[in-house]
């Protein structure tokens, strides 16, 4: 089960991702009403599960195609339907 703060760091990175804003990944903490080490730890498990990529800096990163259909997925499956 997912806590409520990753559904929402789920949202809010898709909805950034549909716009094409990769540097909007810091203000993530904000948007998604956590703190910074837990949207990084949560960001560094995707990437471990393939979900993230990145070149540089893990924050500078963007979904992958299995990450996106895994966060749509996994969205759609909290807000129950």
């Amino acid at each position: 089960m997912k806590k409520p703060d990753e559904i929402e760091l789920m949202r809010a990175v898709l909805d950034w991702d549909q716009r094409g804003k990769r540097e909007r990944i810091l203000e993530l903490p904000e948007i998604a009403h956590m703190p910074d080490k837990r949207v990084y730890g949560l960001i560094a498990k995707w990437d471990r599960k393939g979900w993230w990529d990145y070149g540089v800096s893990l924050l500078c990163g963007w979904l992958t195609d299995k990450g996106r259909t895994a966060l749509k997925e996994m969205v759609a499956k909290y807000e129950g339907g």
